[in-house]
């Protein structure tokens, strides 16, 4: 889990853990670590079957590889790896630290592994932005753009330094307690959660907008095809949210009950929600991988349900097909990989 209070862990005063907020106190208990543990290993072992190549077939018939192919070009593609891989190193962070007891670690390590935890979870959140900035872009037709890297790993590093020195400066025998850089502290851990939940969906409805303008401009019609990848693109959009606000709304609940003023007396909401973080900060890794990729004869009979039995072959000719037309025609002096509406080259004779 990712948590600013952990930092304040690794310093090196004379207190006890008993004379601890609160806050700090409940993430040194064997339950949060245990439940952490389970939910790290458990989403590895998810992000490695999910990504594992595969020979069969079902793959094909997937959530991944029909509603959702409209949002998967080779740009699009490269940022989803990174925002997995940035999951798979957060949780390599999670397992060493809740396999060691924290009482146990040295100073240094300790620093490190919170600091690699923060700084990796702070690059999930910001790759999630950099997902709909790099669809807006390549719907615009922009090609590769450097702007991606600078929000996906500049701007956590220049958080997580800021986390760093305002809890650690000017030494570790000094505890981040209360005052103006706690404050400081938890609003670059916390608001960049806020920021992609309020960010992403106004993102996600200009790009809805440009390719309902560009089907309806290019193709001179609006028909239940167009409509059917219209709605693999909403249930996408709405997919991602969904999974980042459940995998992250505990973070702000928690950082919530901080501002009681008799937060000592709410020990069992504190552990609760700490138990909460613990499972759900994880598990963001796989729950990605499901709703970009697919779970393999999982989400099948989901496509079915959602635009009907006899039209599941036929939208996903549509989206492959009729896409990749209009690309053809809109976008014929630019390469297959500049765009999100083009990702395999299929002639018009294909379709009927």
């Amino acid at each position: 889990m990712s948590s600013p209070s952990y930092l304040s862990l690794c310093c090196a005063d004379e207190n006890s853990s008993l004379n601890k907020p609160l806050e700090e106190r409940v993430l040194l208990y064997r339950s949060v670590d245990i439940s952490c543990l389970v939910a790290a290993c458990v989403n590895l072992i998810g992000i490695v079957y999910l990504l594992m190549p595969r020979l069969d077939s079902d793959l094909s018939h997937t959530l991944s590889t029909s509603q959702t192919r409209i949002l998967a070009g080779n740009n699009v593609r490269k940022v989803i790896h990174i925002l997995i891989f940035c999951d798979i190193l957060a949780c390599i962070g999670l397992i060493v630290r809740s396999s060691l007891k924290l009482s146990d670690l040295s100073l240094p390590l300790c620093v490190i592994l919170h600091v690699w935890i923060q700084y990796f979870f702070l690059c999930t959140y910001f790759w999630n932005i950099a997902y709909g900035v790099e669809l807006l872009m390549s719907l615009k037709n922009t090609g590769n753009s450097w702007i991606k890297y600078v929000i996906g790993f500049i701007l956590p590093l220049g958080l997580c330094s800021l986390q760093a020195v305002a809890t650690y400066y000017p030494s570790l025998n000094w505890c981040l307690s209360s005052g103006y850089e706690k404050t400081l502290v938890y609003l670059s851990a916390y608001l960049p959660i806020g920021v992609v939940i309020i960010v992403n969906p106004i993102i996600f409805y200009h790009i809805l907008k440009s390719v309902r303008h560009l089907l309806i401009c290019h193709l001179g019609k609006f028909t239940g095809s167009e409509r059917d990848i219209l709605e693999a693109a909403k249930l996408k959009f709405t997919l991602i949210m969904l999974v980042f606000t459940i995998c992250w709304i505990p973070n702000l609940i928690f950082a919530l009950l901080q501002s009681f003023e008799d937060k000592e007396t709410m020990f069992y909401p504190f552990l609760v929600f700490a138990i909460f973080q613990a499972i759900s900060n994880p598990l963001q890794g796989v729950c990605n991988c499901i709703v970009f990729r697919g779970w393999p004869g999982f989400l099948t009979s989901c496509t079915q349900r959602a635009v009907g039995y006899s039209r599941v072959d036929q939208m996903e000719e549509s989206i492959e097909v009729r896409i990749n037309s209009l690309s053809s025609n809109a976008f014929s002096q630019r390469s297959e990989n500049d765009r999100i509406l083009g990702f395999r080259h299929q002639r018009t004779r294909h379709y009927t």
